[in-house]
């Protein structure tokens, strides 16, 4: 019998890569209180970098193996299977296709379902939106990673009344700069101390647009030559990205890591985050790399601009200003008290505003609101 006053919690996501969806899960579940109990299904096999961290955590994780989104659906029978014998009192659910499953297992178990938003709806295609319809509907709470994606679902789906702004937030003490010896990790990675270092960790999807991330750095290498790049991460662009870069990768002065490595790690490698995206939610990436007090030059678009004060913690560009980017890179390059002072900054904002434990306590907020129900009774 599950004690009176513990709360279970099912968490259902698609799959355990490293994107920023399902690093903040290990982040909030390492960071709750013991009167929670989480599990976690997945259902893409390949992705599962997240596992263990996640079992670390204090989490149980599941996997329902299906190889399309389409299987997913039909995986519905074995997840209803697994939550009648995990007997949760709620479900909460990520990105919208794991999320439309975890909305039917609501409706037929009648289990009150949270979904977080972790991007803006507007840009789903359109098969995707259809289905998010139903997510939308069937959530008794929807939780926005920003005010833009906040605005961007209730003017969508009129649902105001059950949306909650709860932003991202970043574990302070992990992504601490001072909890690494750089030059260590330059050596093992194969980067020389000296270098200038331009980065980025992120999915590698046409969201990002690290075809203009590419044409930024190549500009920038163009009059520095001895700038190296490092791009953290996988996805299906990886094979692409690097034909684009054949010419960086010729010279040496581009590192693309592998599918397993550990972000905070590259990142503390870096001294300059660059970051390319078409549209954001609130990247975690980008709160990483503030707290690890890296200089950000971001695009304007999303939740940055409400985490980036131009020109005191970071600087803000326009997407297609590929000349102002490089320009803001440059300066920054070239003037190491810059970086120092936007890179304290950048910290002392993510400390004040965006940590995990100020994250994890709205969330559980939200959990208490809700009514529970428990499949045994």
């Amino acid at each position: 019998m599950r004690q009176q006053n513990n709360i279970t919690v099912v968490h259902i996501i698609k799959g355990l890569g490293r994107g920023g969806a399902e690093r903040l899960l290990v982040s909030t579940i390492r960071n709750h209180s013991s009167t929670y109990q989480f599990h976690v299904v997945y259902f893409l096999t390949l992705k599962d970098h997240l596992v263990s961290e996640l079992s670390s955590a204090g989490a149980t994780v599941h996997l329902i193996s299906a190889s399309s989104p389409l299987q997913m659906f039909l995986k519905l029978p074995a997840l209803l299977r697994l939550l009648r014998l995990i007997r949760p009192n709620l479900l909460h659910a990520h990105l919208p296709l794991s999320g439309a499953v975890a909305a039917l297992a609501s409706w037929v178990l009648g289990l009150p379902l949270v979904y977080t938003e972790h991007n803006l709806p507007s840009r789903y295609h359109r098969p995707t939106q259809f289905i998010h319809f139903f997510t939308v509907r069937r959530a008794l709470k929807l939780l926005c990673v920003s005010r833009v994606v906040l605005n961007d679902l209730t003017d969508r789906y009129n649902v105001k009344s059950k949306t909650t702004l709860l932003e991202n937030g970043v574990d302070t003490e992990l992504f601490n700069l001072e909890s690494f010896d750089k030059a260590e990790l330059r050596k093992t990675f194969g980067i020389s101390e000296q270098a200038l270092v331009v980065g980025t960790v992120a999915v590698f999807t046409p969201q990002k647009r690290l075809d203009r991330w590419l044409q930024i750095c190549r500009e920038v290498s163009e009059r520095n030559p001895t700038v190296t790049f490092i791009l953290s991460g996988h996805g299906p662009l990886m094979e692409q990205l690097k034909v684009d870069a054949a010419d960086l990768l010729k010279r040496n002065a581009i590192v693309f890591t592998d599918r397993t490595s550990v972000p905070e790690k590259w990142m503390a490698t870096m001294d300059v985050y660059l970051m390319s995206s078409d549209y954001e939610g609130l990247p975690l990436a980008l709160l990483e790399a503030m707290s690890l007090s890296l200089p950000v030059v971001a695009t304007s678009v999303g939740g940055i601009p409400t985490v980036i004060d131009h020109g005191v913690n970071g600087f803000l560009v326009q997407p297609d200003d590929v000349g102002d980017a490089v320009d803001t890179i440059e300066k920054l390059l070239a003037d190491q008290s810059l970086r120092s002072k936007i890179g304290f900054a950048a910290r002392t904002k993510i400390v004040q505003q965006f940590g995990i434990h100020r994250m994890v306590q709205e969330l559980e907020q939200v959990y208490r609101e809700l009514p529970t129900k428990n499949l045994s009774a």
